[in-house]
């Protein structure tokens, strides 16, 4: 009986072994299994940044107008050539060109007539891009009244790339600080004579968290973030989140 016993005990201590040693060999799968998730993730991320930034450098002769005021079938092209040239003062068949295409891009806001849509300038060449880029930071161009407002053409994966360094472009601004916006992230910018390049939200936050006089009380924070909802989702209806206007201190 107590052979029996014995030998009932030791399957069972056997068979308990066996599982266990059998769940190691589970979990050790499933955390390869785990690490080459991540190891691909990981590289569609990369290849989805090499992507954008190729995207990029196609539109690096593109810019964007914002709020040019629209009328019943207008030559788009025509318009935007004689106004940038009465605005650069420079003659009209020079701007003409240097302009490849303009149109006015269609989005579900200007649809719905909530706002004109944005209109997209493709040059030739960088050079006459540039300038206006230069002009802008110099004197604001006015057309029909409205003060236009001039971006780059960045790829939305890019641009989605700086949410997590809102609350610190908000700092920046609040105290004049220039900052310049890195490809494919990140952001950069000279903060107490020492030059500062934070490439992730990680960095971001370890900076904030050492110059506490950047972050703002809960009270200013909090409307600033009602404020960048708002703002968020307005500029993402009407074209998918353009940042920073160029010529400000939020230089792309």
């Amino acid at each position: 009986m107590r052979l029996l016993t014995k030998l009932r005990t030791q399957a069972v201590e056997e068979g308990l072994k066996k599982t266990r040693l059998e769940m190691k060999d589970v979990r050790r799968e499933e955390d390869r299994i785990k690490a080459d998730i991540l190891d691909l993730n990981k590289n569609q991320e990369e290849m989805k940044d090499l992507i954008a930034m190729n995207e990029l450098r196609q539109k690096e002769v593109n810019l964007r107008l914002r709020a040019v005021p629209e009328t019943q079938g207008e030559n788009i092209k025509v318009k935007l050539t004689t106004e940038l040239a009465t605005w650069l003062e420079i003659p009209i068949e020079e701007m003409a060109n240097a302009i490849q295409s303009a149109f006015r891009l269609k989005t579900k806001s200007a649809k719905n007539k909530r706002f004109v849509g944005d209109c997209l300038v493709v040059f030739k060449e960088r050079e006459m891009r540039n300038m206006i880029l230069q002009k802008n930071k110099e004197k604001r161009l006015n057309i029909g009244g409205n003060y236009i407002i001039i971006f780059k053409d960045i790829p939305v994966r890019l641009l989605k790339r700086r949410d997590s360094y809102k609350e610190l472009v908000q700092a920046l601004k609040r105290f004049n600080i220039e900052f310049k916006w890195e490809f494919p992230e990140g952001i950069s910018f000279i903060y107490k004579s020492k030059r500062q390049k934070l490439t992730s939200p990680e960095e971001t936050s370890k900076f904030l968290r050492k110059y506490k006089e950047l972050r703002v009380d809960k009270e200013e924070d909090k409307s600033e973030e009602i404020e960048r909802k708002a703002d968020s989702e307005e500029e993402t209806e009407r074209s998918g989140g353009e940042e920073e206007e160029e010529g400000g201190e939020g230089k792309i």
